[in-house]
C-alpha cells in the first residue's frame, strides 16, 4: 500500500506536470498575438508621439487608420482636453463626455508628463461590445502638447486573446489583466472588462503548484462535505504569465481539471487491481509460511522476551540448539542480537553523558542569548528616549516658528514705516533748515543725524537675526520629523544640512579651538525611500563622533599648530549604479587603531570618557541602515589617516529584511 500511495502521488505530479505544459503551450501563441498587436498599436501611435497636437490633421489620421486595421477611430485633444481633430472609420464609436471620464483624462501640469496607457471599458447595455482606448499623451522635447486617443477594435483583440492550441479538443479560456489587477479582455464568462481579477473567492481554496515567472495554481471548492477526488474533479488549473513589455500585463489560462482527472482515476483503478493481486497473495503464501515457523518461533520468543533486560542486568542467557538449520540459524542470530544490545547499550551510556554536557552548553548559550536580549532592550529604550526627544524637539520648534514668522513678517513693513519718516524728516529739513531753536535743541540731543544712519543697519541686523532663528527651526523641524510605518522619499542633502546647522554651534571656533571646516561635495542625488527621522539620527550620531574626536586631538595643539593643519569634516555623495547612493563622512581626527576599530559597531563599546557615551550610537546606526534600509554601513581609519564612514542605501527602499547581520566589526578599504 505505501508503493501503491506513492505511485499515486507520482502520478499525481506527473499529471500536474502534464497539466502545466498543455497549458504553457496554449498561451505561448496567445502571448505572441498580444505581442504582435501591442506591437502595431504602439507603432501608429509612436509616429504621432513628437508632433504637437495643434499640428496634427484630419488627413493623416485618416492615413494611420487605412495603414492599422486594429484601430477604428482617432481623435486628438490639447492639453487642456479640448478637441482638436478627428477621424474614423466606423460611425458607432465617438469618444463622449462619459468615455473621456472613464479614461480619466486630465489637464497636464508644467513638468509632469503623463505615460501611455490602454483602458478596457465594460459595455454599457446588453447587445453593445465591450471597448478598449489607447491614450497617448503628445510631447515636444519636456512639454506636452495633448493626448492622441485611440479606439482598439476589440473583435481584432479577442482575435488575438484566441489560442488555436487545444486541450482534450477544448478551447482554454484566457484572462488578460493589466497591473492594476484589472481585466482587460476575456475569454472566460466570469469575468467583464475593469472586474478586479482574483482567484481567492468565498468557500475557495487556490493551491499553489509553482513559484517562478510563470505561476501555476489549482483552484478547489471548499467544501469538506465533498471527498477530495470529487473536489479535484471539479477544480479548475489556471497559469499565469507576464507578458513582455511595459505595461505589466498578465495573462491568465484556465482549463477545467475533469478530463485530466478521468485519465488519473482510470490509471489509478489499474494500478490498485494489481496491488490488490499482489496483497491477497502474499497473505496466502504468508499463512503458509507462518504456519509451519510458528512453533519454533514461540520457543525463541520466550527466551527473547526479556532479553534487553538480562543483557542490561549482564545475566547469562542459554541459547537452545536445534538440528534444524532455520531454527539454529536464527538462535544465532539472537546471539549476535544480544552482542549487539551489549554494545548499543554502551552507547547508549555514552550519549547520556555526551547528552548532559550538551544541555550544559546550551544553559551557557541560553544566558548569552538572554544578555544579548538585555543588551537589545537598553537599545529599545535609547531609540524610544531619541524619539521622544524628537517629538519634543518638533514641537518647540512649531511653537518657535509662529512667533518669529509673525516678528520676520513684520520686520519689513516696519522698515517701509522706517524709511517713510525718514524720507519726511529730510522733506522737513529741506523746507525748513531753520527751525526753532526749541525744536533744534531737542533734535541735537537726540542725536538725529546717528539715528537716521544707524536705524536701517539696525533693520538689517534684526532681519539677520531673524532669519538666523527661521533656519534653526526649520533645521529642527527637519532632523526631528517623526517617520510614518511606511517608507517616505527624502532628500538626503535636506538631512545632512539640517544636521549641520544644529551642530553649528560645535563646529564654530572657540578661544582654544579653531572652526571645523566643513567641505561638502555634494553629487545630484535622487529622492530616496527611507525613515528619513531615523537617517538623520544616523547623519547626527557619525558628525558628533567626528567632532568628539577633532576635539580630542585639538585639544592638545597650538593655534599654529590649527592654522598650518586645519581640522576639516568632508561629506561626499554620489549615486551608484542607478540603483544606490553612498554617503561618505571623513574626518582627518586622530583615527582608531584596528582593535579599536574592530569593536564600534559592538553595543556598549565606547571610548569616551564614563558618562559622555553610552556606546549604542554607533550600533544603532548599524542596525538603521544594513537591518531597516538593507544598506551598508563600514569605516576605514588609521591612526595616520583619519577616519570615514562610507554609507550605501538603496534608492527604492527595502522593507526591514529578516535576515539582516547582526552588528559586527566592519572595515573596508578607503573609496
Amino acid at each position: 500500500m505505501l508503493l501503491f500511495t506513492l505511485d499515486a502521488n507520482r502520478m499525481l505530479v506527473d499529471l500536474e506536470r502534464s497539466v502545466r505544459t498543455d497549458l504553457q503551450l496554449a498561451s505561448a501563441p496567445i502571448i505572441e498575438q498580444i505581442r504582435n498587436w501591442q506591437r502595431q498599436i504602439w507603432e501608429t501611435a509612436t509616429d504621432f508621439s513628437q508632433l504637437k497636437a495643434e499640428s496634427l490633421t484630419e488627413a493623416q489620421l485618416i492615413t494611420a487608420l487605412e495603414q492599422n486595421v486594429l484601430i477604428d477611430g482617432l481623435w486628438v485633444l490639447d492639453s487642456k482636453l479640448r478637441f482638436l481633430t478627428q477621424a474614423t472609420n466606423n460611425p458607432d464609436v465617438s469618444l463622449s463626455l462619459q468615455s473621456r471620464s472613464q479614461l480619466e483624462l486630465r489637464e497636464n501640469q508644467p513638468n509632469q508628463l503623463q505615460s501611455w496607457r490602454i483602458v478596457a471599458i465594460p459595455k454599457a447595455k446588453t447587445g453593445d461590445e465591450h471597448q478598449l482606448w489607447l491614450v497617448r499623451p503628445l510631447t515636444q522635447g519636456l512639454e506636452s502638447t495633448g493626448f492622441l486617443i485611440a479606439h482598439l477594435r476589440f473583435d481584432r483583440f479577442m482575435d488575438a486573446l484566441t489560442s488555436p492550441v487545444k486541450i482534450y479538443d477544448q478551447a482554454v479560456g484566457a484572462v488578460l489583466v493589466n497591473e492594476n489587477q484589472q481585466v482587460v479582455g476575456s475569454l472566460n464568462p466570469a469575468y467583464e472588462p475593469q472586474d478586479i481579477f482574483q482567484l481567492q473567492q468565498p468557500k475557495v481554496w487556490v493551491r499553489q503548484l509553482g513559484a517562478d515567472s510563470t505561476k501555476f495554481y489549482q483552484v478547489l471548492t471548499n467544501d469538506p462535505v465533498r471527498p477530495p477526488m470529487v473536489r479535484a474533479r471539479q477544480s479548475t488549473y489556471w497559469l499565469d504569465s507576464i507578458l513582455p513589455g511595459n505595461l505589466g500585463w498578465h495573462l491568465w489560462i484556465s482549463f477545467p481539471a475533469q478530463p485530466h482527472m478521468d485519465d488519473l482515476q482510470v490509471a489509478y483503478n489499474q494500478r490498485f487491481g494489481i496491488v490488490m493481486l499482489v496483497v491477497y497473495g502474499s497473505m496466502l503464501a504468508a499463512y503458509w509460511v507462518s504456519k509451519a515457523l510458528v512453533k519454533p518461533l514461540q520457543i525463541l520468543a520466550k527466551i527473547t522476551t526479556d532479553l534487553p533486560d538480562r543483557v542490561n542486568d549482564h545475566q547469562e542467557v542459554d541459547w537452545p540448539q536445534s538440528p534444524v538449520q532455520e531454527f539454529d540459524q536464527l538462535s544465532t542470530n539472537g546471539q549476535l542480537m544480544a552482542e549487539s544490545l551489549r554494545e548499543r547499550f554502551l552507547e547508549i551510556h555514552q550519549a547520556n553523558e555526551q547528552l548532559e554536557q550538551r544541555v550544559t552548553e546550551r544553559t551557557e548559550d541560553l544566558e548569552a542569548t538572554l544578555s544579548q536580549l538585555k543588551q537589545t532592550q537598553t537599545q529599545l529604550v535609547q531609540t524610544e528616549k531619541m524619539s521622544s526627544l524628537g517629538g519634543l524637539v518638533a514641537g518647540v520648534a512649531h511653537e518657535i516658528n509662529n512667533p518669529i514668522n509673525f516678528i520676520a513678517g513684520n520686520l519689513t513693513h516696519a522698515e517701509e514705516y522706517v524709511q517713510s519718516l525718514l524720507k519726511a524728516m529730510n522733506l522737513f529739513d529741506t523746507f525748513y533748515p531753520d527751525p526753532e531753536p526749541t525744536l533744534r535743541e531737542a533734535l541735537e540731543e537726540l542725536e538725529l543725524d546717528f539715528l537716521v544712519e544707524d536705524l536701517p543697519k539696525t533693520f538689517q541686523s534684526m532681519q539677520l537675526g531673524a532669519r538666523r532663528v527661521q533656519d534653526i527651526v526649520q533645521s529642527l523641524r527637519t532632523f526631528s520629523r517623526i517617520d510614518r510605518a511606511e517608507l517616505q522619499t527624502f532628500d538626503l542633502h535636506e538631512g545632512i544640512d539640517s544636521t549641520l546647522i544644529i551642530l553649528q554651534n560645535r563646529l564654530k571656533g572657540r578661544s582654544d579651538r579653531l572652526a571645523i571646516e566643513v567641505i561638502k561635495q555634494y553629487g545630484p542625488l535622487p529622492l530616496v525611500e527611507c525613515y528619513g527621522g531615523h537617517l538623520n539620527q544616523v547623519f547626527m550620531n557619525l558628525l558628533v563622533n567626528a567632532i568628539d574626536a577633532i576635539d580630542l586631538r585639538d585639544a592638545g595643539r597650538t593655534l599654529a599648530d590649527m592654522r598650518q593643519h586645519p581640522s576639516r569634516i568632508e561629506i561626499t555623495t554620489a549615486t551608484l549604479n542607478q540603483q544606490l547612493v553612498i554617503v561618505r563622512f571623513r574626518d582627518n581626527g586622530p583615527g582608531m587603531p584596528p582593535e579599536v576599530r574592530d569593536q564600534i559597531f559592538e553595543p556598549f563599546f565606547t571610548t569616551k570618557p564614563t558618562g559622555k557615551g553610552t556606546g549604542l550610537g554607533l550600533s544603532i546606526s548599524y542596525q538603521v541602515i544594513v537591518e531597516q534600509h538593507g544598506g551598508a554601513l563600514t569605516c576605514q581609519s588609521s591612526p595616520d589617516w583619519g577616519t570615514e564612514f562610507y554609507i550605501e542605501l538603496p534608492i527604492r527602499g527595502s522593507s526591514k529584511p529578516q535576515n539582516a547581520a547582526q552588528p559586527g566589526p566592519r572595515s573596508t578599504a578607503a573609496v
